[in-house]
């Protein structure tokens, strides 16, 4: 799936800096330089870049299969303390032993495929504690709805239910045999919460005895036209768990129990005035930021996304055209 052009891309913009903030919340800045972040960089290494301004002692490793966009990585390296790996995930994890060494590991999915479950799940099997794992899945659920016009049948001829297809398969990950695939984005975003707590306690079962993956965020949103899950959790052991949940439980964007719902990004497409316009007066209400701007930005929709961005302001990312 090509990826929209990233001046389209403010609500991913948003949640990538929101990955920050969790980052900073958990890494002591004293043990930066005992954590290795992991990543497919993608053609440009923007999140490797952000990732080295604010954490400069992170070591890295950007994992990318295709040849072509390795060699594109090569030539947009931003730093020396990247290490570019020209391979699979699946092949990377096969090798992979932390032993006792932490690490932050965005495994940044473009679809929904079951072997991304298998790869989270090999990969929580292997980190060590206080490592932090962050995946991000495509929420597209018109993907799997029959519609009257669909014209796909199996080789028997008889029409594919993509419910039906849907279930089979993810059907281990699955909280029920029989579920019916939702149709608003936040609810299919919550399923696809349950499918990654049923992968992540068959890596880690409570019969162990020893590491838990506890989620930290959750969040929704579009990615130009495109549904968007991530969630991003720490493996610990479960007598850190208390200790972690009480340094989140003041964030109100925290999501630290599996049946919470994800929290929604959905913020407006705003002119570089009408920002200025609205700074000197936040925080504040998305409503009342609404009256101050005296009209609506995106019709039925505009009060929700002022809500928004009087959220989300500090993540509002700023795109500009500069000659070079």
């Amino acid at each position: 799936m090509a990826a929209p052009a990233y001046h389209l891309r403010t609500n991913k913009a948003v949640e990538r800096l929101l990955f920050l903030k969790i980052l900073r919340k958990i890494i002591p800045v004293g043990e930066m330089a005992d954590y290795t972040y992991y990543s497919f960089g993608g053609p440009y290494l923007d999140d490797f870049r952000l990732i080295h301004e604010n954490f400069p002692d992170m070591k890295m490793v950007s994992i990318e299969r295709d040849p072509d966009i390795f060699k594109r990585q090569q030539f947009h390296q931003p730093n020396r303390n990247i290490e570019l790996l020209n391979n699979d995930l699946h092949s990377f994890l096969a090798q992979y032993d932390a032993g006792d060494k932490k690490c932050v590991f965005w495994l940044d999915y473009t679809q929904l495929e079951y072997y991304q479950f298998e790869e989270f799940m090999l990969l929580l099997s292997k980190v060590s504690p206080g490592s932090i794992i962050k995946i991000t899945l495509m929420a597209q659920s018109s993907n799997y709805q029959n519609h009257p016009n669909d014209e796909h049948f199996s080789n028997d001829g008889s029409a594919i239910d993509k419910n039906q297809k849907f279930r089979n398969k993810f059907q281990e990950v699955l909280p029920s045999s029989n579920v019916v695939i939702p149709r608003p984005q936040l609810e299919f975003a919550k399923l696809l919460q349950s499918m990654l707590r049923i992968a992540s306690q068959k890596a880690l079962p409570s019969s162990a005895g020893g590491l838990f993956y506890q989620p930290l965020t959750s969040f929704y949103y579009k990615d130009g036209n495109v549904g968007i899950f991530t969630l991003t959790g720490i493996v610990c052991e479960k007598a850190e768990v208390s200790k972690i949940t009480e340094s989140f439980s003041k964030w109100k964007l925290a999501n630290l129990h599996w049946k919470k719902r994800p929290t929604r990004i959905d913020i407006p497409v705003l002119s570089t005035k009408e920002r200025l316009q609205l700074q000197s007066y936040l925080p504040c209400a998305g409503r009342d930021l609404l009256k101050l701007l005296g009209y609506k930005i995106d019709g039925t929709r505009s009060l929700e996304q002022m809500k928004q961005y009087a959220e989300f302001y500090t993540e509002y990312p700023y795109f500009i055209r500069a000659v070079i």
